[in-house]
């Protein structure tokens, strides 16, 4: 008897904070595989949220940085496949374009779990490398890059 195994739908949010030149980036090491690979903060949608708000929120817990979303960068959704823990993924992402202000503080540690390692700024030029193991979410950051540079440019 074969078994078929299906990939399980994923609601998310992830957060693309541009500061200067440099977007935010967490630090994040798949628990089974022990593979560490930086993303934009991110994570599941709750039922009472937008996916603004966790977008918000995600960035908050896994940085201790409040982002604030740019209200002229309307939100975008992809859809992908993802590998994590062990199991597939199929992952609806909608992605929200932010910034936080000059006098950025972090809230304090970061306590979040154990395969967040931290959190880090990443030169634009940079983009493509770091995010060179996930196609559809290199693509989806460097579309919000544009699209900042092109509201900046304005």
């Amino acid at each position: 008897m074969t078994v078929e195994v299906r990939p399980i739908n994923r609601a998310r949010a992830s957060v693309i904070c541009i500061h200067g030149e440099t977007i935010l980036a967490v630090r994040l090491r798949d628990p089974v595989s022990l593979v560490t690979n930086l993303f934009p903060p991110g994570g599941a949608i709750e039922v009472h949220e937008t996916p603004v708000q966790a977008a918000v929120r995600e960035a908050l817990e896994e940085t201790g940085i409040t982002v604030r979303p740019i209200a002229e960068l309307t939100p975008f959704v992809t859809h992908y496949p993802f590998v994590w823990g062990g199991k597939e993924y199929q992952c609806e992402t909608w992605w929200v374009t932010a910034t936080c202000d000059d006098s950025w503080t972090q809230s304090g540690r970061v306590e979040d779990a154990s395969y967040n390692l931290g959190w880090e700024w990443v030169l634009l030029t940079q983009v493509p490398n770091t995010f060179s193991h996930s196609r559809p979410i290199l693509d989806a950051v460097q579309s919000a890059i544009e699209s900042w540079k092109q509201l900046r440019n304005r």
